[in-house]
């Protein structure tokens, strides 16, 4: 009976590994295309020039439009040149097009868009077909990989996934990586920085001065605009980083040090004046929370059900207004935002 079973298991195993070969689509099928596309490439139509106009357009409104429609190849190539055309110097553009590209011609050509890809690539940059065709090959490599690790890269330490990301980006794309992803790698490494800084045994103004020099070292000449742009999404990182300094403060000094933050990161004089208003509002917010979190759990080891909402709801009505209403519908659902911690500066 016993080697009955086996004999049995393994024919079952066999006929699913049949079935897989049959049915389920190989990654290696994908590159066999490549390869045999430049052995043999696609037969590359003439096309008509000046078709943009011809590009069918729907009003969405608020400045925002979509095509109507289907696109013919002319209309595709015209498309592709107008948006990409004069910015294919650019490692990161290329990339952009060819995600762009793969993800149109998967969905409308599931079994041929290498081919259909090629053409497309030649008719439209015919100088750069090749380089780009290959480009285009590292890119499905790339993003097969990507899924195939997802699970792996979700579960791994942040550190840990970054190195993960970019060895797998630097094997399939090189040194082009670090100009594709600059971005990314300029964010993580002040974000690296920023953790430095946060547990230094430093005055916060000296944090805010080594924050800086972090940015700048990170963004160089592209830094004023940055600031311009993003000043209040680096001061909230930064006083994420700071909270065990703010929390030691008296409440006196931590408003003098949201000052010299604020001015240290640049901020004018009528946005500090904003913020500083903001911060006497948080701060009755919370004290008025606090009072009301030690009324609620003094009453709710009284009452219970329909009896503790009747005690609850003047007291939210007394601390907290309109917004009462938000906070019955919080605490419903088991969320009660005053057992968080507070995070100074930010709420």
């Amino acid at each position: 009976m016993k080697k009955r079973t086996i004999i049995l298991g393994s024919v079952a195993a066999l006929l699913v590994a049949i079935a897989v070969a049959l049915f389920w689509p190989s990654g290696d099928d994908v590159e066999d295309q490549f390869k045999a596309l430049r052995q043999k490439p696609v037969e590359q139509r003439d096309i008509k020039d000046d078709v943009l106009d011809t590009i069918e357009w729907e009003d969405l409104g608020e400045g925002k439009r979509t095509i109507k429609g289907e696109l013919s190849f002319e209309q595709i190539i015209a498309m592709l040149r107008k948006k990409y055309g004069d910015r294919l110097g650019s490692h990161r553009v290329r990339i952009s097009m060819i995600e762009e590209l793969i993800r149109y011609l998967k969905e409308k050509y599931p079994n041929d868009w290498v081919a259909r890809l090629q053409e497309i690539l030649g008719v439209a940059f015919p100088e750069l077909a090749t380089e780009l065709f290959d480009l285009s090959e590292n890119v499905y490599k790339y993003q097969r990989e990507m899924e195939a690790r997802r699970d792996d890269l979700a579960a791994a330490e942040s550190g840990q996934r970054y190195e993960d990301l970019m060895a797998m980006r630097e094997k399939y794309f090189g040194p082009a990586a670090q100009e594709i992803w600059a971005a990314e790698i300029k964010a993580v490494g002040v974000s690296k920085a920023l953790k430095g800084i946060g547990s230094e045994n430093i005055p916060i103004t000296d944090k805010v001065e080594a924050f800086k020099s972090a940015l700048a070292d990170a963004y160089g000449k592209e830094l004023p605009s940055m600031l311009n742009n993003r000043r209040v999404e680096f001061t909230a990182s930064f006083l994420n980083a700071v909270q065990a300094d703010l929390k030691a403060l008296p409440p006196a000094d931590r408003r003098a040090t949201y000052r010299a933050i604020w001015n240290g990161m640049g901020f004018d004089p009528a946005a500090i004046q904003r913020m500083d208003q903001l911060e006497d509002e948080r701060d009755q917010r919370w004290s008025n929370g606090d009072l009301y979190e030690a009324e609620r759990k003094r009453l709710s080891a009284l009452y219970s059900g329909a009896e503790l909402e009747a005690q609850l709801h003047p007291l939210r009505t007394k601390f907290f207004g309109l917004e009462g209403e938000t906070i019955r519908d919080e605490e419903s659902s088991g969320f009660f935002r005053f057992e968080q911690e507070r995070r100074f500066g930010r709420n």
